[in-house]
């Protein structure tokens, strides 16, 4: 899980250094629609993590059942 915040930190990081390079150029009005932006898209990094784990968690589960219910007709045969 470490790694996932890692990776998540450091993606972050490279969206602040790619969009605030040269924000001192920038109009004020521009710099604000940049900053909004970078917030909806560091809004959106934690829901694509937790829709990942949710799919995964799901699939698991589904796995889990389905080798339940295998073994349970295996049972009853």
């Amino acid at each position: 899980m470490d790694d996932v915040f890692s990776n998540m930190t450091q993606a972050i990081m490279k969206v602040l250094n790619d969009n605030f390079k040269d924000e001192e150029e920038m109009q004020p009005k521009s710099l604000l629609y940049r900053i909004y932006g970078l917030r909806q898209k560091l809004n959106y990094v934690p829901m694509n993590y937790k829709a990942r784990y949710n799919r995964m968690k799901i699939e698991m589960e589904k796995s889990e059942l389905d080798k339940t219910l295998l073994h349970h007709q295996i049972g009853n045969m």
